[in-house]
């Protein structure tokens, strides 16, 4: 649309930072359960993206620096993955952001008797993945070198899903690791390969 590739990266972010906390708002004021309001936006976006492009396939913009930063390189996309995982699993286990992430998931009720401000832990870490989520997005489309409105579907989200309890995160919530999430992720990414 006109617009400065790193500005369209940066508004790509900021809207799926919203998506995160459309579905934050969503699971903690309403009451919907996390897996219903992320299957239901997935399906949303599906279909806009399925009309915005026509059904077809896209072209990813940019080369040189930033296609070699996003992904073009061979190894970017597993050096961008190791970055962010070691960083994610440091704030995890070292700030009281992470503190509150495990309290809340372990202990709803005790996590508000506490003072931890529960649905702002909450809705901060839907906008959190939602935004790692895009990021993820943006290094594979330009690794692939196009976006196929048609590619991923429900079971990218159930990897996901599987990559983080084989990982070691308790689907109830309170336990679990990055750096697990991320050996569940190279496990199911193996496997398939193999």
């Amino acid at each position: 649309a006109g617009v400065p590739l790193l500005a369209a990266v940066v508004l790509s972010l900021v809207a799926c930072s919203l998506i995160g906390l459309v579905n934050g708002v969503v699971t903690t004021v309403i009451g919907v359960s996390s897996f219903i309001t992320t299957l239901g936006m997935f399906f949303l976006l599906n279909g806009l993206t399925l009309t915005l492009s026509n059904g077809r396939p896209v072209e990813t913009p940019g080369d040189g620096t930033y296609a070699e930063v996003f992904g073009g390189g061979a190894y970017s996309g597993i050096l961008w993955a190791i970055g962010l995982v070691l960083l994610l699993q440091l704030v995890l286990s070292r700030t009281r952001w992470g503190l509150h992430t495990f309290a809340v998931g372990g202990n709803l009720i005790g996590s508000s008797e506490a003072g931890i401000r529960v649905r702002v832990v909450k809705i901060r870490n839907f906008m959190l993945a939602s935004t790692l989520a895009g990021f993820a997005g943006i290094i594979e489309a330009v690794r692939i070198t196009s976006t196929d409105p048609l590619a991923g579907g429900p079971g990218i989200m159930f990897q996901a899903i599987s990559a983080a309890v084989i990982g070691g995160t308790l689907l109830a919530g309170g336990s679990g690791t990055a750096i697990g999430a991320f050996i569940g992720a190279c496990v199911l990414g193996i496997l398939r390969d193999g």
